[in-house]
């Protein structure tokens, strides 16, 4: 097993087989990640030491070979995963027992911190102190603190530590692992609730961290933000239901004092990242584009936030930068990242909500920020264009709340009223009541279902409708009032028939997918109504197809409403005009036939059949001329054609056709 280890750990030379570099490392990792109860007992066994050996790869400097670092991780999350007590009873007694060794927690804590920008240690770091993200995901019960393999109390503040790494994958790393253990946290973590003084010291070392440590405009740390963004939003929640947690007020007030900072880099490029930059000269170092989307983001979600907690240092001092005409800037310019559209209109519907107890926001929001004339001015520019803009259903969403205010707030009242073209955008039948009424629609995709297994049913079967309880309960009903002929024809060889025409006639009139309730009585009577004369087209899916057994009265044989496909017209040269059909072609019919009932009961489409000549073989229909009329591409008045007499028609050779010029039989 010893030597096992030392393949997963140590790099191999160049000097070494392929076997040695590529096979006996993979396979010594699936050999020591078995789940065999003899290798577990030698590997807690103190005195061999072997896990000690596995882990002594974080003495090597950063980075960890990745592949190497990977077995390792996945030997140790199985080892800890087939037997979790014995895995935290073997590092309990060796920190009781030996302080000196290369295991110890003071010792390990600052070497996996180390490493803690290789993904596998990350990952080992998740599995072993926080739970598996499978199981976060669930909301199953979580794996708490006392259980975890390092102490959270030691492993968080050093990770808040390391947020001010120099190295961008540790940082992001420490990130992560952070909001994953806040995640698994009831409350505030432990480092931000106990000592004042400490807190304090810890929440204005966030907001640094936040800002950067480099002398560059804008240098964002945006592992160091979304840690202080999932604090905020932690502080808030925690605020309605206990007391307020003691790094509430520090964060607030750091970010109020530092607010100036984080608004401007909204508008200043982020610098390049280092993975980046290193590989370009200066020269086009500088004029390389830079991303300032994840920025944008990440800033707007910090301000909304701020806004929600009601610290009025932090607004007062937003009014002063003039945020609202910046979020709306933001709002209305065509960006390819939605999420910046989303969190600007989240910021302006929240204002919006406490518009009535702030005036100092009313007067920046509604007369500095001009927020109904922008509005108006982009549904001007929206008419015009052949596709709406990208931010086109966030900027609804604001105006839409804007003239809900406006219906009791009588400030905003009298704001819109003398905006110009506000009527007009806002009228019965503007812009904004045309996005009211498609959002009063019924929801795209039906309703929800009716069982909260199917929730979490994904699969493609026939059974994926919430009515297939109706569906079967119908069938036998359909069974039983077939009884009397299914017993008739039950010494056939196929059985009884219960695929009648009124059972499928009444199968085809049914939408299973959006009448979820519909009462399924009736079928026993389907074979004694007949169906309607006329249709109004108000009954969904109706759809009728021509019977080539019958004549259908009309002009040259074809019904009212039909497809013309006999009426071919030329052009005045002689030749035939290919595809020059019936612009009826595809004309949708209100009337079917009252011969036959809808086989559905929305997009009622005949089509026309040959009508039966004298002696029944219908050519004479066939080869009869069409009338004069306007074809399908505008020609009119075109000379009938008799397709006998043109001359040197194209035809279309196929292998079960007959050969040019041979002659065709009527059936042909």
């Amino acid at each position: 097993m010893s030597q096992l280890i030392r393949y997963i750990i140590e790099m191999p030379e160049e000097t070494d087989t392929e076997q040695r570099r590529y096979k006996y490392p993979y396979v010594a990792s699936e050999v020591l990640s078995c789940d065999v109860p003899a290798f577990r007992d030698v590997f807690f066994d103190l005195a061999r030491s072997l896990i000690e050996q596995l882990l002594s790869v974080l003495q090597q400097p950063p980075p960890l070979p990745p592949v190497l670092a990977g077995y390792c991780s996945k030997v140790v999350v199985s080892l800890y995963k087939t037997s979790p007590d014995n895995f935290l009873l073997y590092f309990s007694q060796l920190w009781a027992e030996n302080d000196d060794s290369p295991l110890s927690l003071a010792t390990l804590l600052p070497r996996l911190l180390l490493h803690v920008g290789s993904d596998a240690v990350l990952n080992m770091l998740v599995v072993l102190c926080v739970g598996e993200a499978s199981v976060m995901e669930a909301g199953m019960p979580q794996m708490p603190a006392a259980s975890s393999w390092l102490p959270h109390s030691s492993l968080v503040p050093a990770l808040f530590d390391s947020l001010a790494s120099d190295d961008a994958e540790a940082a992001q790393n420490s990130s992560v692992l952070i909001c994953s253990v806040l995640d698994v946290t009831a409350g505030m973590l432990d480092c931000l609730s106990e000592g004042a003084e400490d807190v304090s010291k810890r929440c204005y070392a966030l907001v640094r961290a936040c800002l950067g440590q480099s002398e560059l405009a804008g240098a964002l740390n945006l592992a160091a933000l979304e840690v202080f963004i999932r604090l905020l939003v932690r502080c808030r929640e925690l605020k309605a239901s206990e007391p307020e947690p003691a790094c509430s007020a520090p964060l607030l007030q750091a970010l109020a004092e530092n607010i100036d900072a984080f608004f401007m880099s909204l508008a200043t490029p982020a610098p390049l990242p280092q993975r980046i930059s290193r590989f370009l000269p200066p020269r086009d170092a500088d004029s390389f584009p830079r991303p300032q989307g994840p920025q944008r983001v990440k800033l707007l979600h910090l301000m909304q936030e701020a806004l929600l907690t009601d610290y009025p240092p932090i607004e007062e001092a937003l009014l002063q930068l003039g945020m609202y005409q910046v979020v709306i800037d933001l709002l209305l310019l065509p960006h390819h990242c939605n999420a910046i559209h989303m969190h600007a209109r989240d910021i302006l519907v929240v204002a919006l909500g406490t518009l009535e107890m702030r005036p100092d926001k009313q007067q920046s929001l509604l007369h500095e920020a001009e927020l109904p004339q922008r509005l108006v001015s982009y549904s001007t520019y929206a008419a015009a264009q052949p596709f709406r803009p990208s931010c086109h259903a966030f900027v609804m969403t604001v105006a839409s709340a804007l003239r809900k205010l406006a219906a009791t707030f009588g400030p905003a009242k009298l704001c819109v009223a003398a905006c110009d073209g506000w009527d007009d955008f806002a009228a019965p039948e503007g812009m904004l009541a045309d996005w009211d009424a498609l959002q009063s629609n019924c929801a795209l995709g039906g309703r929800l279902p009716s069982r909260p297994s199917d929730l979490d049913d994904d699969s493609d079967g026939d059974g994926d409708y919430d009515s297939q309880r109706d569906v079967e309960r119908e069938l036998a009903n359909a069974i039983r009032a077939h009884a009397d002929s299914a017993s008739a024809a039950a010494d056939d060889d196929n059985g009884p028939n219960l695929c009648s025409d009124e059972l499928l006639q009444y199968l085809s009139g049914r939408n299973f997918v959006n009448e979820m309730g519909h009462e399924l009585d009736d079928v026993d009577d389907v074979a004694d109504e007949s169906p309607p004369a006329d249709d109004d087209g108000d009954s969904p899916w109706a759809a009728e197809f021509g019977d080539f057994d019958e004549p259908v009265s009309g002009t040259n044989g074809a019904a009212a409403g039909s497809v013309d496909l006999i009426g071919l017209s030329a052009e005045a040269g002689g030749a035939p005009a290919p595809a020059c059909l019936s612009a009826a072609i595809f004309e949708l019919t209100d009337s079917p036939s009252p011969k036959e009932a809808p086989l559905m009961d929305n997009w009622a489409a005949e089509f026309e059949q040959p009508a039966a000549a004298a002696d029944g073989d219908g050519w004479d229909a066939f080869s009869a001329p069409a009338p004069a009329a306007e074809d399908a591409f505008g020609a009119t008045d075109a000379a009938p054609v008799d397709l006998l007499d043109v001359a040197e028609p194209p035809v279309v050779v196929r292998e079960d056709s007959p050969m040019p010029g041979a002659a065709a039989s009527p059936d042909s």
